[in-house]
């Protein structure tokens, strides 16, 4: 069907495709659907290794073949270098997606390489046997097995292939209310879901979660959460993307994880994603608490002789609106918790007289809840906890809750209750505590209440100490988002507390509470400036400093162009990306960014006429964490000849001596002339310093915005 001169040239050719596309391989740009093609080499590579070693076997065997049989080890040794050519292009295409360890990848690469090189001369050798082919059959199998080797470390981790000494087990630990949540819950699905793609020696989007230093650091992308935030939290948005999309985590194919599992991740994260709080920090009737009861073993919990529910029950009366849930796995015991306000009314309780002997947990905070509303409670006989903070109760319904004889908590806060009601609470003799923050009762009138039930312990919350120094907010600026202004524009500072002096500097230092100057004007804004401003008080502590780079809206040139290439994921539209006014996002640097991985950016800009501008400003990142740095250094030519631009001036920005919190700097150059073309050359620092966990690496150089003033 083929002759053996074309199969010899299509073979041949497609080896030094692969040795080119692997020289080169570094600057390799692959559209999406190659990338895609590549995730099928860890299901080829097994078929070059097997038909290579059978083709040897045979091989040796070939004498007690028949005539017409020998034709089968030209056919193996064909399939063999196809199929190991392939696959190594294959491995090639996948290595773009990025987060494997560089020297481990490298070694992977090159073995596949000469494996599929080796393969083709086997094939050529085996037509015409002699003693080298037999040489190169017995080194193809050395080199096989240490190219699989460094495959297997990159998918697995180190030694995968090497004698290990088992592992002992991990010890299981008891979950109790002493235990931090998030050693408890959140990193044992971390470590189970994510570490394979996310570790030393495979860091998928640079992102590290095998150390708490590394995974505060965050990836690429930014950090994996924002505390108390979880709509921008970046681990929440890519875990529920859909299973098809390139973003989402874990990638396809790997142990996702279950709904009940992001809703704790998503809690936590909406509670401050504290590392060090414990389940006994949160108040009984706090509402992440009763959420955190389902995680905990029912041994640590009350025992409820009372039988379950009808299944079919609870899951007619949950809703969106009205939470019901287990307090803990496989208890019949029941929580019920309430959501949006405008979506509530009584008869939503009214509903769960079919369930009420099982609830022991109701969560009303913040519903529109009335008094009369607490008369469908009377049925709730195995009631615990009750939350009606923030609700419309003043208490004249409380002698509703006194046939409940297992009520040992009651929440009040924030409702506008009527003292003289509370003594119909002192009644009830299972009651334990109230809380009753934010409310008309004062201290003596606990005193009067106590003396009736003193079992009850009534919490206030945080008193304060009218000695103690609070410390004041930063100064606010009005426009929240204002960040490039027109020359000449004013800025508006604002603080919330009456009496407070703000005092400001320009230049990047640091306010002082006595000597910087006193904002008592709109600031006029003529260049470039970092604004760092403080508020103080007589009586209270000086506030946080606020910061914000300012930048000044820039003359439009009428021609640019990238003299050099950013990296494929950040290279937006090019050189007009640096002059569409909209500026970047620290927390997302897909958006408005150009990157550049190890490399110098240069740019030029070319205008009608001579402009003088005094100064020309680049707008740059710094995120330590991710390998961003702030440039080596940056180098502004110019001239009215494109042909023979000159040096004009030169900065060199200050690098960080240790991880320092996200940063957009303004990199300000200085001109001393009128210019019709000007080229802007941005370097990176060598490789990231001594202080860094991945000292010695490239670093990123991130650009959004270039003005010209």
């Amino acid at each position: 069907m083929f002759s053996r001169r074309s199969i010899l040239y299509t073979l041949g050719s497609l080896n030094l495709l692969l040795v080119f596309l692997s020289l080169f391989s570094a600057k390799l740009v692959l559209p999406y659907w190659l990338q895609l093609v590549g995730r099928l080499h860890p299901v080829l590579l097994h078929f070059p290794v097997a038909i290579l070693l059978l083709s040897i076997l045979l091989y040796i065997a070939r004498n007690t073949f028949r005539n017409d049989q020998k034709n089968l080890l030209t056919i193996l040794f064909t399939v063999a270098s196809a199929t190991a050519t392939i696959a190594a292009l294959f491995g090639l295409f996948l290595s773009r997606d990025g987060g494997y360890e560089e020297i481990t990848l490298r070694n992977h690469q090159w073995l596949g390489v000469a494996i599929s090189l080796l393969a083709f001369l086997l094939y050529i050798l085996h037509l015409s046997p002699g003693k080298a082919t037999m040489a190169f059959m017995i080194l193809t199998i050395p080199v096989l097995l240490a190219g699989s080797h460094f495959g297997a470390v990159l998918t697995h981790g180190e030694d995968y292939l090497s004698v290990q000494k088992p592992e002992p087990e991990e010890k299981q630990v008891t979950i109790t209310d002493s235990s931090k949540i998030f050693a408890a819950l959140i990193q044992p699905l971390l470590k189970t879901k994510c570490y394979s793609c996310h570790n030393d020696k495979k860091a998928k989007g640079e992102f590290i979660m095998t150390s708490m230093v590394s995974l505060f650091k965050g990836g690429k992308n930014g950090h994996p959460w924002v505390a108390g935030d979880p709509l921008k939290s970046n681990l929440l948005l890519r875990l529920r993307l859909a299973e098809d999309d390139k973003k989402h985590m874990p990638p396809r194919g790997k142990p996702q994880l279950s709904e009940e599992e992001i809703s704790l991740i998503h809690e936590w994260i909406k509670q401050g994603a504290d590392t060090g709080k414990r389940f006994i920090d949160y108040p009984e009737t706090d509402s992440f608490r009763i959420f955190l009861a389902a995680y905990m073993p029912s041994s640590d919990l009350p025992q409820y002789a009372f039988p379950a529910a009808d299944a079919s029950k609870v899951q007619q009366l949950n809703a969106p609106l009205r939470s019901i849930s287990p307090v803990a796995l496989g208890s019949p015991a029941l929580a019920v918790r309430f959501s949006i306000r405008s979506g509530f009314s009584g008869k939503m309780i009214q509903e769960l007289e079919h369930i009420a002997p099982q609830i022991v947990s109701l969560n009303c905070d913040g519903m529109p809840l009335k008094d009369a509303d607490l008369q469908w409670l009377k049925k709730f006989e195995h009631l615990e906890r009750l939350n009606l903070n923030n609700t419309e109760v003043t208490g004249a319904g409380f002698a509703s809750l006194t046939t409940l004889k297992n009520l040992q908590s009651i929440a009040i806060s924030g409702a506008p209750i009527d003292k003289k009601n509370l003594t119909t609470l002192t009644s009830i003799s299972s009651l334990k505590k109230i809380y009753c923050w934010n409310t008309a009762i004062k201290e003596t009138d606990i005193v009067a209440l106590n003396k009736l039930n003193p079992a009850i312990s009534w919490d206030q919350g945080n008193i304060p100490d009218p000695e103690e120094l609070l410390q004041l907010t930063p100064p606010q600026f009005k426009d929240l988002e204002t960040t490039i202004l027109k020359k000449g524009d004013t800025l508006i500072l604002k603080h919330p507390m009456p009496g407070v002096t703000i005092r400001y500097t320009l230049d990047g230092s640091l306010p002082d509470s006595l000597a910087s100057p006193i904002y008592d004007q709109p600031i006029i804004i003529d260049k470039a400036s970092r604004l760092r401003a403080i508020a103080t008080r007589p009586g209270w502590l000086t506030s946080d400093t606020t910061d914000r780079t300012l930048f000044i809206a820039s003359s439009m040139p009428v021609f640019t162009k990238l003299l050099s290439k950013p990296d494929s994921n950040y290279k937006l539209n090019g050189a007009w990306s640096l002059l569409d006014g909209k500026k970047g996002d620290m927390n997302n640097i897909r958006e408005n960014w150009l990157g550049f991985h190890g490399v110098p950016c240069e740019v030029s800009f070319s205008f009608d006429m001579p402009m003088p501008f005094t100064e020309i400003v680049v707008s740059t990142l710094k995120k330590t964490g991710p390998h961003i740095l702030p440039p080596d250094h940056i180098e502004l030519w110019a001239g009215n000849d494109s042909l023979k631009l000159k040096k004009i001036s030169s900065i060199v920005p200050l690098q960080p001596k240790k991880y320092e919190a996200d940063k957009i700097e303004a990199q300000v150059l200085n001109n001393d002339a009128a210019y019709r073309y000007y080229r802007i050359k941005v370097f990176p620092v060598k490789a990231l310093p001594k202080w860094h966990d991945s000292r010695g690496k490239k670093v990123w150089i991130f650009l959004d915005e270039v003005f010209f003033n």
